[in-house]
């Protein structure tokens, strides 16, 4: 029989962390994060590695290719899944205004894509692109579209409005997950694979993210509860704790804004609480209470529900300082 003491728990415990820490990680087993770090622009090896995918996709999982299109395009390039090997994707193809990232040809149909991954917005550029398509309708296109794929948020007053689609890398990433991994809708084994490689490869460089689920409240409650035992098998071992270790209730980052110093992240909470995303304001007020929330506030309180859901909520804590208050999500 074996006797279980406090001192071989935290032995255990912290031996159990150590290994893990020794498993290789997703990443390192990634073709497309190991190639990226020899690339000398990763906007367009991310371009190649999108276009690539989508010509794999067209050929060999028609179904999945078809609604990647229609999902960039917000529905605007709609087709079936036998009108697939009608379209072609040439990736940084040279015409007269300029060289567009991708552009898409289908029946009737020309999109180009512009990809965005670090650099800034060219409305210039968007301009002569929407030209470019605009003779292309000219010639041999009824219709056309003008996509921009970027990795942060843009605003309409950034673009002057030339593009017709706005999309973001994260909505790709959450489709193809889904797709993969609920709907099983991807059939073709070597499409199962790259689409695993590039989800990878987008988490891997902070472009997606997995949403937080339903499981978040109980899980935090379930590490807070192991914490606890932790700390009691110290104690029980005879053992001093000193002091708690930086971010032990806490895990976020701080940041300023044009009203001042916030923070964003998540306070743990005690076992018999859940966890909370929150978001810290210098005012603590609800967003319906504010004369005039700034751009990059709609923009954080967007990006926190695209990870939290969207049935989250945004509210003040109470009993805070009036320089420390923070909203809860």
């Amino acid at each position: 029989m074996w006797r279980i003491t406090p001192s071989w728990l935290v032995t255990w415990f912290v031996s159990e962390i150590s290994a893990g820490s020794e498993m290789p990680r997703q990443a390192e087993n990634n073709l497309l994060l190991a190639l990226e770090k020899g690339a000398t622009s990763r906007e367009n090896f991310t371009t190649g590695a999108f276009s690539h995918l989508l010509r794999y996709l067209l050929e060999h999982d028609a179904p999945i290719a078809v609604g990647l299109l229609r999902l960039v395009t917000e529905g605007r390039l709609a087709l079936n899944p036998e009108q697939a090997e009608l379209v072609s994707v040439q990736a940084q193809e040279t015409t007269e205004q300029g060289i567009p990232d991708l552009v898409v040809r289908a029946p009737g149909h020309v999109v180009v894509i512009e990809v965005k991954v670090e650099s800034a917005v060219d409305a210039d550029q968007l301009k002569r692109y929407r030209n470019w398509l605009a003779e292309q309708a000219g010639q041999r296109a009824r219709a056309t579209t003008l996509v921009l794929l970027t990795r942060y948020p843009v605003s309409p007053q950034e673009t002057h409005g030339y593009e017709d689609v706005r999309v973001r890398w994260c909505d790709v990433g959450e489709w193809l997950r889904t797709e993969l991994s609920e709907k099983r809708t991807v059939q073709n084994s070597s499409s199962v694979f790259l689409v695993e490689q590039f989800l990878a490869f987008l988490k891997g460089v902070n472009m997606t993210m997995d949403q937080v689920t339903w499981e978040l409240p109980a899980g935090i409650r379930s590490l807070m509860s192991l914490m606890n035992m932790v700390r009691q098998a110290v104690a029980a071992a005879g053992c001093i704790e000193t002091k708690k270790s930086a971010g032990a209730e806490f895990n976020g980052t701080d940041f300023k804004d044009s009203r001042g110093r916030c923070w964003l992240g998540l306070y743990l909470r005690p076992a018999r609480d859940s966890g909370s995303a929150t978001i810290s304001g210098p005012d603590g007020r609800e967003p319906g209470q504010r004369a005039r929330p700034t751009t990059r506030e709609r923009l954080l309180e967007k990006g926190v529900r695209s990870v939290f859901g969207r049935g989250s909520r945004f509210r003040p804590l109470e009993n805070q300082a009036a320089s420390e208050r923070r909203g809860i999500c």
